[in-house]
């Protein structure tokens, strides 16, 4: 999958990190990533960085605003656009240059 590649591209360049995933589709764990987290909270819960890189319709009603305020340097990529546009949310979408409050 599209995703995976990704995945294993950012394992690739950096063997340090912990790829943690969250694929309703998915039931094991896949080359390369090390965990596969119960619930998409549970991945974020446990994460730095958060990628969507699927269009799954669950990951557009997730508390994104919590998970910012539990982990204030927590950096999300939405690659799908699939998170809901919040002009209080910063969210990195497709096109942007540097962090940027949606609108």
């Amino acid at each position: 999958s599209p995703a995976l590649r990704i995945v294993a591209l950012v394992a690739a360049t950096r063997p340090d990190l912990e790829i943690v995933c969250y694929d309703p589709s998915l039931s094991s764990v896949v080359q390369p990533v090390t965990r596969l987290a119960a619930t998409a909270d549970e991945a974020i819960e446990c994460a730095d960085v958060v990628a969507v890189l699927t269009e799954w319709p669950e990951f557009a009603f997730l508390n994104y605003r919590k998970h910012i305020a539990d982990k204030p340097g927590l950096s999300i990529y939405d690659t799908r656009n699939v998170i809901p546009v919040d002009a209080t949310l910063k969210v990195f979408r497709p096109g942007s240059v540097s962090s940027r409050k949606t609108s």
